[in-house]
């Protein structure tokens, strides 16, 4: 393995950060002196991530005042004079450690890339996020463009779906590979008995997760289907929050089957839904999905997913077209019968130790980093 410089683009742990973590879980303790993390410096001395990094055996560990892009030209502007300094010390320091391969954790991690344009190394860029306004604002693209100019650039992208749609923006990348992300399993375990199905929506109440079309599909398919089903919605934050809480208590027949949750433990969750829903316009993943198809529970996905790369329709996981509410509709009609809900959950299965998720994404992380 190469001396490399993993630079993380916040001190929290979320889903990006769950990837990065498995990374240091994949390699060999006798090699963790090759591994060094730099992290932006906030408030926080021992940030969460930080944590996890040592427990996972990560002893080489700086944090720096630096900023990811985002925003509009001036904010862009802004970050990369601010970057100087840091990107400065980062070089510095790759010089005196014989650094050979700087990682960036996510597309807006832009100090990455400047580090290796001074340095000349070999940078890795782990891009994770769709091509969306909410991630990737306009002003970023030119930032971007520029940057991924870098001749020792190396792209990994999580899905076919996900690298088609950065190589339709971005004609200037040109070595990539994908690499699917690691799975957290969650053994399948015992329900009791329930006469009522409960689907469930976990996630964000963003307007990109499209959860509204999901709320009106599932008032349709009340109408045939009365008392014999909930809608099991996680109340997390999100630009649609307001609008989602007002279009349930608008409509006594949607208060009567929607329940929304403050729960966040992933395993508590699954235990209280018999079928997993995501909607989303567009996902270059959807990890929950893998997550809930391990823990035994159906899925119903968007077909603007990465899933597709892997996953069969009507099979594995019963695919819909985000933008149809009676194509919705239609799915939770179709996997309300047992048997379906049972073989699809069983074949998700199947394949998922056919591929053996983590297994591979260690194997090809390993070759990434030689």
């Amino acid at each position: 393995m190469s001396r490399t410089l993993f630079i993380n683009h916040t001190n929290d742990v979320f889903g990006a950060e769950t990837v990065l973590l498995s990374i240091f879980k994949s390699i060999n303790t006798d090699r963790m002196e090759y591994v060094h993390v730099l992290e932006p410096r906030y408030k926080k001395t021992n940030s969460d991530f930080r944590r996890a990094a040592m427990e996972c055996g990560v002893k080489n560990i700086i944090s720096l005042p630096y900023k990811n892009l985002g925003g509009g030209i001036i904010r862009n502007f802004f970050v990369l004079i601010y970057n100087i300094y840091a990107a400065t010390r980062t070089a510095l320091y790759v010089k005196k450690h014989n650094i050979d391969t700087i990682y960036s954790n996510t597309s807006v991690t832009c100090l990455g890339c400047i580090v290796a344009l001074l340095t000349r190394k070999k940078h890795i860029w782990h891009i994770h996020e769709p091509l969306t306004e909410y991630y990737i604002s306009k002003s970023t693209l030119p930032v971007l463009k520029k940057l991924f100019s870098y001749k020792r650039n190396k792209f990994v992208f999580i899905s076919r779906i996900h690298e088609k749609e950065w190589k339709n923006r971005f004609h200037n990348i040109s070595d990539s590979c994908i690499i699917y992300n690691p799975i957290k399993q969650i053994p399948p375990f015992l329900k009791k008995p329930s006469e009522k199905i409960v689907f469930g929506y976990i996630g964000s109440l963003a307007v990109r997760k499209n959860v509204i079309s999901l709320v009106k599909a599932y008032n349709a398919y009340t109408t045939d289907h009365i008392g014999s089903s909930h809608l099991l919605i996680t109340d997390n934050d999100g630009d649609a929050k307001k609008d989602i809480h007002d279009l349930v208590e608008a409509d006594k027949n949607l208060k009567n089957h929607i329940i929304f949750t403050k729960e966040r433990n992933i395993g508590n969750l699954f235990k209280n839904i018999d079928i997993l829903i995501l909607p989303s316009y567009s996902e270059t993943w959807g990890m929950v999905a893998t997550e809930a198809m391990s823990a035994g529970i159906p899925v119903i996905a968007t077909k603007n997913s990465g899933l597709t790369d892997i996953f069969e329709n009507n099979k594995e996981v019963v695919y819909i077209d985000p933008y149809n509410i009676s194509d919705i509709t239609n799915a939770l009609i179709s996997i309300s019968d047992e048997k379906t809900r049972t073989d699809i959950a069983n074949n998700a299965i199947s394949k998922l130790n056919a591929f053996d998720f983590n297994s591979n994404f260690a194997t090809h992380i390993q070759a990434l980093l030689r």
